[in-house]
């Protein structure tokens, strides 16, 4: 394992330094390296992270640059840190969103996705009229921020003007909808959760000649069961859509797959607490790895975290392959929250630990290797 960031204790910055080397063999690939990620440059003090904001809440990477979500003001704004790799290790060089979230002590949602140059980034808003801010990679690698995506599109050109501080106004503005993204580059699935726990998924797609938004699609389970946060995370791939609902079935959680077929989309699977036994907050996060699903299950209380991986049979039904933990004891990983954010690129898989302060990747290695001692 690598660890690399700064040092709680004094403030200052560690370069990558080699700590330990695990091995992990699998089903789907073979684990055998983590990376952690701590990000303690919002204040050089040895406080938690995980009362700074639920920093490592979301992650995604781009090229040579980790992008890492902190969607609570905290200890500092909510922002999206970026961080770069170098010759001497990944330092910040950007925190996107503070423009907005500084100024208002607006949050974040949850949701972050890279795509092509664009980073989406759930919005908080209390007046429901973004879906996601949206920034552009530019050519010399920083972000700027473009035109948002609309909560909803008929709204377009709405009057703008703060609500008035009625009770649904103030509830609006201390809970707001909690909100995930997701895109495979021609789409956008945007999931809202309101603050009883009932959820929406909203796949958009973009018309090329006006440029708006529009809804296409309204993803829900068959049973008609929008409880239990579903919507709190959602991912595309090619004719798939995967929601989240990481507090049904008594918070078990549960993740919905949906499929495009001629007369729209449907629900093909429900994967529960049938398929991979007694797990807590499953599909709080969704990852994918060529035809393996990653669904993160962070746990509540003292539970451990962990990140489930799936693969899809023939016939349409999902089994359990393998899990992925965090290294240490089990005090270490108690309340870790680890599997909390997902994300997979060709550096690895990397899961976020906001509990932990932390942000673990998982690197591929050749199947069938051995597993080192005392592992």
């Amino acid at each position: 394992m690598f660890r690399l960031g700064f040092d709680h204790r004094s403030g200052e910055h560690i370069t990558l330094a080699h700590v330990q080397t695990m091995n992990r063999t699998t089903h789907a690939l073979s684990i055998v390296a983590a990376t952690l990620l701590v990000a303690a440059g919002l204040l050089a003090t040895a406080a938690p992270l995980a009362a700074q904001g639920a920093f490592g809440r979301s992650v995604e990477v781009d090229g040579d640059q980790l992008l890492v979500l902190k969607p609570t003001a905290g200890r500092g704004a909510a922002a999206v840190h970026v961080y770069e790799l170098g010759p001497d290790g990944w330092p910040e060089v950007q925190r996107l969103g503070t423009d907005v979230t500084s100024a208002t002590g607006e949050g974040l949602g949850p949701g972050l996705v890279v795509h092509d140059g664009l980073a989406l980034v759930a919005s908080a808003d209390p007046d429901v009229r973004h879906a996601a801010h949206v920034f552009r990679r530019e050519a010399d690698g920083t972000w700027s921020a473009v035109e948002p995506i609309p909560m909803d599109p008929a709204a377009k050109g709405a009057d703008d003007a703060a609500p008035q501080l009625d009770y649904d106004g103030l509830i609006r503005i201390l809970v707001p909808p909690q909100r995930s993204v997701a895109t495979d580059g021609e789409r956008v699935l945007v999931g809202s959760v309101q603050a009883q726990g009932t959820g929406h998924a909203q796949l958009m797609e973009r018309d090329e000649g006006t440029g708006d938004w529009r809804i296409v699609a309204d993803l829900a389970p068959t049973s008609g069961d929008r409880s239990g946060a579903y919507g709190a995370s959602v991912l595309l791939a090619p004719g798939r859509a995967f929601v989240g609902a990481p507090r049904q079935d008594d918070g078990a959680g549960v993740v919905y797959v949906y499929e495009a077929r001629e007369d729209g989309w449907t629900e093909t699977a429900r994967i529960d607490g049938e398929i991979v036994g007694d797990v807590r907050r499953m599909g709080a996060a969704i990852g994918l790895h060529g035809d393996v699903l990653i669904v993160g299950a962070p746990g509540t209380g003292d539970d451990e975290g962990r990140a489930i991986m799936l693969r899809r049979n023939q016939d349409g039904t999902w089994e359990e392959i393998d899990r992925l933990e965090a290294p240490g004891s089990d005090e270490e990983r108690a309340r870790n929250g680890f599997g909390a954010a997902i994300d997979v690129s060709s550096t690895g898989i990397w899961i976020g630990a906001p509990g932990a302060d932390a942000v673990y990747r998982f690197e591929n290695a050749e199947p069938g290797a051995g597993t080192p001692e005392g592992q």
